[in-house]
């Protein structure tokens, strides 16, 4: 990592093109975070922090941990771009179909992101077709590429 984006990324809030190509956000764990889980991540009151994925109205990220990170500690979350094995609740799964939260678990849209009427919901779309029940899933996060989205619906 070049050393601008190092000191750029010790700014909590501060979002960054980082050297492997993910667009991440430097916050603050609400709890102890497991690698690889999605956590929602928003203001409160001078501090990015994170919290359990929950439905809410509010405009959100969702950010994905890629190393465990301890409670209180500060840690660059990914946004946007490409991760592996994400944790996802058992189920099938369909390349190209947006992911979402729905009451406070990842679920698959049912859609292609693309045609999907209700994509400002979705954080991210699958990248693998999975005809098996899987509990990880290689997926894109798309919410840095297109803005803070409404992260959570009911």
């Amino acid at each position: 990592m070049n050393a601008a984006i190092l000191e750029h990324s010790k700014n909590n809030g501060a979002i960054f093109l980082d050297a492997d190509g993910c667009y991440k956000i430097r916050v603050k764990a609400h709890d102890a975070l497991t690698a690889l889980t999605p956590y929602s991540i928003g203001l409160d009151g001078t501090d990015w922090v994170t919290a359990a994925l929950a439905n809410t109205a509010k405009y959100q990220f969702v950010g994905v941990p890629l190393g465990s990170v301890a409670s209180g500690a500060y840690a660059n979350l990914v946004i946007g771009g490409e991760v592996d094995n994400v944790v996802v609740p058992s189920a099938t799964h369909t390349a190209g179909y947006g992911i979402k939260i729905h009451a406070g678990a990842v679920t698959e849209e049912g859609a292609s992101y693309i045609a999907n009427a209700t994509y400002l919901n979705d954080w991210a779309v699958g990248m693998e077709t999975q005809a098996v029940a899987a509990t990880a899933l290689k997926m894109f996060l798309v919410q840095h590429v297109t803005g803070m989205r409404l992260a959570t619906t009911v």
